[in-house]
């Protein structure tokens, strides 16, 4: 009788230890939901029906109309992170994912009428483009900067043509259909890596040089010699031809637009005192290594911008 009444009472017990237990499991994931929700507050509505600035968490969206009630009305929106304004993308509609949801790059058009910079809705006559790298990870380890140098003469790699049609497409805007390879794929970090030495064009060097209010990755380009560098190509004065660069040495940053496996050519230009100058592309594409660490490339030296 005396055991039959313990291993009844044992039961019992047993049975308010695993209901007591699954309580206190409820109570936990109650509470982490109230934490997480306390710790991601939700964004305030936005009211566009008027010009006016908006606020939530790092992000700042200040939107505005211009010429109201008139047939020049236009509305224009500028997106910031921790009051640094984010990059402009490479592509109509590329987007932001934000507290207030999308954001999408509807460009600077000269008109005055019509939607200008970061807008709600994406333009109604262009694809949805990408999604640009969250300004809070973009400078973390996960995501490397590789680069490919190409030229559009042969030098000293005439058998090395590019066959990659997607760097070939790249390229296309400056007018090329034929690069030869320089240095294939390799990581940009901190330390400057030499891309040219010569004591008729200089040495060219370039390295990756992030900082906390740019809110991409940023590339420093630096030669010894009159260097010209540009995303696009542009006609050049004779006079700037025939100027010479009062500080040689001093760096010319570029910032990349944050988006993944997108190919970015950078023209470096390199002019001697007298003679041709050298014309190098630099094929940038930012690479994601994945969620979770560890990641293949050290950590990327944060330097504030000059």
């Amino acid at each position: 009788m005396h055991l039959h009444t313990s291993r009844v009472i044992g039961e019992r017990t047993r049975r308010v230890s695993c209901w007591a237990g699954y309580l206190a499991f409820l109570v936990s994931v109650a509470g982490c939901f109230q934490s997480r929700e306390a710790e991601e507050p939700v964004a305030p509505p936005l009211d566009l029906s008027r010009s006016g600035e908006h606020t939530s968490g790092a992000w700042t969206y200040v939107y505005s109309i211009s010429s109201p009630g008139t047939r020049s009305e236009g509305y224009h929106g500028e997106l910031s992170y921790h009051q640094a304004k984010v990059p402009v993308p490479l592509h109509i509609n590329d987007y932001y994912e934000t507290p207030w949801g999308q954001f999408y790059w509807v460009g600077d058009p000269v008109v005055l009428f019509g939607a200008h910079g970061w807008m709600r809705e994406p333009l109604a006559r262009e694809p949805v483009g990408q999604a640009l790298i969250d300004p809070a990870i973009v400078h973390s380890e996960r995501f490397l900067v590789e680069i490919k140098v190409v030229t559009p003469e042969e030098l000293a790699t005439p058998d090395r043509l590019e066959h990659d049609p997607n760097v070939l497409a790249a390229l296309k805007p400056f007018g090329l259909s034929e690069v030869h390879v320089q240095s294939n794929w390799f990581p940009i970090r901190s330390d400057p890596i030499r891309l040219h030495d010569t004591k008729r064009w200089g040495t060219l060097t370039i390295c990756r040089a992030d900082a906390n209010r740019t809110w991409a990755p940023r590339l420093e380009f630096a030669c010894t010699g009159n260097l010209t560098v540009g995303a696009a190509p542009k006609p050049v004065s004779l006079s700037e031809i025939m100027a010479v660069d009062e500080f040689p040495a001093r760096p010319s940053p570029v910032v990349l637009s944050p988006q993944v496996e997108v190919l970015q050519p950078i023209q470096c230009k390199l002019s001697p005192v007298v003679g041709d100058p050298l014309v190098l592309y630099v094929v940038c594409r930012i690479r994601d290594q994945g969620p979770t660490p560890p990641w293949k490339s050290p950590v990327i030296l944060q330097r504030e911008a000059q």
